[in-house]
């Protein structure tokens, strides 16, 4: 069995305890919590109002028209990204780097939940539209 010899170059963190790698780490050493009370209006009829909210808010860190087309777990996916490519230092020799043999590690503990809602409330509402629908006809016959 031969090993694969892995090499990480850089890397990049946005998540409640801090918006980078330093603050990210300095926030765990110290026992710091990335949990705190929500006010905004949106959570006002919650039950439960707290939670980890991102250090870093993305559309300050990436430009206008990248962060609209991007879904908001996407949107920090990219600032992780940004931040993991420059700890690198890879950017300098971009045009040196064998593309074939560069990798990306992602994890999200709940990607892409505004487009899966989002979907989900579609699907209801062209749902109830069919029954409708079909609550119209039958009654038409």
């Amino acid at each position: 069995m031969s090993r694969t010899r892995v090499v990480v170059t850089g890397l990049g963190t946005t998540n409640p305890v801090g918006g980078d790698v330093p603050s990210t780490w300095d926030a765990l050493v110290n026992g710091r919590s990335g949990v705190q009370h929500i006010e905004a209006d949106w959570a006002e009829d919650m039950a439960v109002k707290i939670a980890g909210v991102a250090a870093v808010e993305p559309t300050e860190v990436l430009e206008r028209v990248k962060a609209r087309r991007l879904d908001r777990t996407a949107q920090f996916a990219m600032v992780a990204a940004m931040e993991a490519w420059q700890d690198s230092g890879l950017a300098d020799v971009q045009d040196e780097i064998d593309h074939d043999r560069l990798g990306v590690s992602l994890a999200s503990g709940i990607g892409g939940r505004a487009r899966s809602q989002d979907a989900a409330f579609d699907i209801d509402a062209a749902n109830a539209a069919l029954r409708q629908e079909r609550h119209s006809a039958q009654r038409a016959i």
